[in-house]
Formats: structure tokens, C-alpha cells, sequence
């Protein structure tokens, strides 16, 4: 837990966004709905976490091709050029 922490640190992220990154790095682009399942959070939280890490860079959201509203973005991790 602490070496976790110390990583998430190291990147100016909370616990709780490496968490997300991590899940997002092993299962590739997902739902806001999907990440916030396997989080653990609500959605006012996982909406706040996404934004998080957009704003630092580490995100994209991008239109689900599977979704008919485009209100539904999928989130991937970009390459790892931000580090």
C-alpha cells in the first residue's frame, strides 16, 4: 500500500487516480459507468476522478462507437509519453 501511494505521489496523483489508471492501462477504454464499477465510486466521483486525469494528461475521452448518444465517452489511457 505505501509503495502505491509513494508511486501516485510521484506523479502528483492521489491513490484513487493511479488505482483508475492502472485498471484503465490493464482493460483499455471503458465507460465512465465501467470505471466507476470497478472503482468503487459513484458517478459525481468517477466524473470528478476522470477529470482529474484529463486535465493532467493521462486520459482521453472519446466517442463509444457502440454507444448511439455521444453522451457516453470512453476513457483510454494515452501513450506513455506524459512521464
Amino acid at each position: 500500500m505505501l509503495h502505491a501511494r509513494a508511486g501516485a505521489k510521484a506523479l502528483d496523483l492521489g491513490a484513487t487516480d493511479l488505482y483508475a489508471l492502472n485498471i484503465l492501462e490493464l482493460t483499455g477504454p471503458m465507460t465512465p459507468g465501467e470505471l466507476g464499477a470497478r472503482t468503487g465510486l459513484t458517478t459525481g466521483p468517477t466524473t470528478r476522478l476522470i477529470d482529474r486525469l484529463e486535465h493532467a494528461g493521462y486520459v482521453r475521452r472519446s466517442a463509444d462507437p457502440g454507444a448511439k448518444s455521444s453522451s457516453n465517452p470512453s476513457i483510454s489511457p494515452p501513450t506513455w509519453t506524459r512521464c
